[in-house]
């Protein structure tokens, strides 16, 4: 076993993920510490390393991904934006710099060659057209020097004004995440260094200073089992697993074979301003669900399955009472870009064009609701497949690749009267936790909607004024729910609470949502829509999406209690 432990030290952390300055990432991905440890191997006065510490990382990089332990509570602070000078070196383009120091370098290599053939000529006559060769690169290359020398002149004079002025300046954010705990241990269970390797991992951790960026400064050491107990016992730690399961609750970057080298080849200057995203590797994790004594495992729901998170970057701001619409505008459009023929467990039907009976793609809008401060806006959509519907994963991600390449990368959703929207795919590592798919499938007993439940059957007037006949519905309803759990694979709720109004903070209460469904036909009739509040007798694992319109995006729970934004 190796345990590694990160202490924040300022109780803080600025971690952006890739290509999104104003996120922030929570757990920090167990790169974050690969690339700090490498940091640290170059971290020496004279900047070298040594070999075996160079062993150890390698070593370290051949490991499957580790276990990750970080605080349960962590909230992110976002301070205002600000306008910043932009630094020196951005006063130059670097593409034109890096072009003009490649040209020098060429110019170099050909007064070298000119010098070599000058120096092998046998006679008077090579000699001669080796000495004009020579003497023609190397004019050469003082001509591409002095195109280096002007360039750089003649831009520095033209924005060192700005510059020294700050008028010339770039919005910046600066998200930092602040756990309510302030450690973080990767725990690689099955590795067993020796005592050499182990020294060595100690010894460089020991000069890590930062995970992320500058700010976020930490300490690191290597721990004991005796410390890795304390973080499996503490409540306020959770634990992320690497799993091989395909429906994960997020996925993390983690270090692979040969980051090593490629983050050495890094240091060279024009690979460097390439880009700044550093090569890693992706690994889907599960967090881990402690289970009491005697206490069942989590049962999943039927559609427990692939999940894929849309994020509106653009459109009208639209309420939960839309979602059934917007689930419709988003299944029109996915059909649109399938592939043919499109499979049944995508378009719902079978080929003749009947229902198909069996679970499908769901469309599921998620608002923003739960929180004090939640406005039960719709922050996006989610796709989710169900267990057994692994097959249709190439045909989903295919259609939804065709959706967001028609848009450059924003998919649009056109849904008549209420606008258009623009859709991204959310990143594994959204910290928007509306979009984490963990907000609404965490393992939990108690179960609260977010949008009412179409029941399956007309349970009666639950109005009425006679008494008995309004008892007589409202016990019909709670039927209907209870064997609506049954049907996506859940237990039967030792406890059944429906109202119209919501339980949780934000939900719009029934009566605000469209009749449904919105077309009236053979076998088809408007459905009742109830809020509920369920009770499990064991852990249950969402998504938790019950009724006759769980494929629209109604009859969606959530885990009471979970705080999101």
């Amino acid at each position: 076993m190796l345990a590694i432990e990160v202490e924040f030290l300022l109780g803080r952390a600025q971690l952006s993920p890739p290509g999104r300055v104003r996120d922030v990432e929570w757990p920090p991905h167990p790169v974050r510490l690969f690339y700090a440890l490498v940091d640290a191997l170059y971290s020496t006065p004279d900047g070298s390393s040594t070999q075996s510490e160079r062993r150890a990382l390698l070593a370290l990089e051949r490991q499957p991904p580790p276990h990750v332990f970080a605080a349960t509570d962590a909230h992110r602070r976002v301070a205002p934006e600000v306008y910043v000078p932009t630094n020196d070196v951005a006063a130059h383009d670097v593409h034109r710099v890096s072009k003009k120091v490649q040209a020098v370098r060429v110019a170099i290599t050909k007064v070298e060659q000119a010098q070599r053939r000058l120096q092998e000529a046998h006679n008077d006559s090579e000699r001669q057209k080796a000495a004009k060769a020579a003497e023609r690169a190397h004019k050469r290359l003082l001509e591409t020097l002095e195109a280096l020398d002007n360039y750089l002149q003649r831009t520095t004079r033209q924005k060192a004004p700005d510059l020294l002025t700050h008028k010339e300046r770039k919005l910046r954010s600066f998200p930092v995440v602040v756990p309510s705990q302030p450690t973080v241990l990767y725990l690689w269970p099955e590795w067993q260094p020796d005592d050499e390797l182990r020294a060595t991992l100690a010894a460089l951790c020991a000069r890590v200073v930062r995970l992320g960026h500058s700010s976020s400064m930490v300490a690191c050491r290597v721990v004991d089992e005796e410390k890795v107990a304390q973080y499996r016992d503490d409540p306020q730690f959770r634990c992320w697993q690497p799993t091989t399961e395909q429906r994960t609750q997020v996925w993390l970057r983690v270090p692979t074979q040969g980051l090593l080298q490629e983050l050495t080849a890094l240091t060279d200057t024009e690979r460097a301003m390439e880009g700044r995203i550093l090569p890693t590797g992706m690994h889907p994790y599960r967090q881990e669900v402690a289970v009491a004594e005697g206490e069942r495992e989590p049962v999943r729901s039927v559609l427990s399955g692939y999940w894929i998170s849309l994020c509106r970057v653009d459109g009208p701001w639209l309420p939960a009472c839309c979602a059934p619409e917007v689930a419709e505008a988003v299944r029109r459009a996915l059909l649109a870009h399938a592939p043919e023929p499109i499979p049944s467990v995508l378009s719902g039907h079978r080929p003749d064009g009947s229902p198909l009976d069996q679970p499908h793609l769901a469309v599921l809008p998620l608002p923003w609701v739960g929180h004090r401060h939640a406005d039960g806006a719709l922050r996006g959509v989610a796709l989710v497949l169900p267990q057994q519907a692994q097959h249709a994963v190439p045909a989903l991600e295919t259609a939804l690749q065709r959706w967001l390449d028609r848009g450059n990368g924003a998919a649009p959703l056109r849904m008549g009267r209420l606008g258009v929207w623009l859709l991204e795919r959310s990143p594994a590592w959204t910290t928007l936790q509306t979009l984490d798919p963990w907000t609404w499938v965490r393992p939990a007993r108690r179960w609260v909607t977010v949008t009412p439940i179409a029941l399956d059957r007309n349970p009666g007037k639950l109005f009425s004024p006679v008494t008995a006949q309004r008892e007589r519905a409202w016990q019909e309803a709670e039927a209907t729910v209870r064997a609506a759990c049954q049907r996506i694979g859940l237990p039967e709720p030792a406890d059944v609470t429906l109202d119209s109004f919501g339980f949780v903070p934000a939900v719009r209460p029934a009566r605000d949502f469209a009749p449904f469904p919105r077309r009236n036909g053979p076998g088809r009739f408007r459905r009742v829509l109830l809020h509920a509040r369920l009770i499990f007798p064991c852990p249950v694992e969402g998504p938790v999406v019950l009724g006759a319109g769980r494929y629209q995006g109604l009859g969606l729970c959530m885990p009471e209690g979970e705080r999101h934004s």
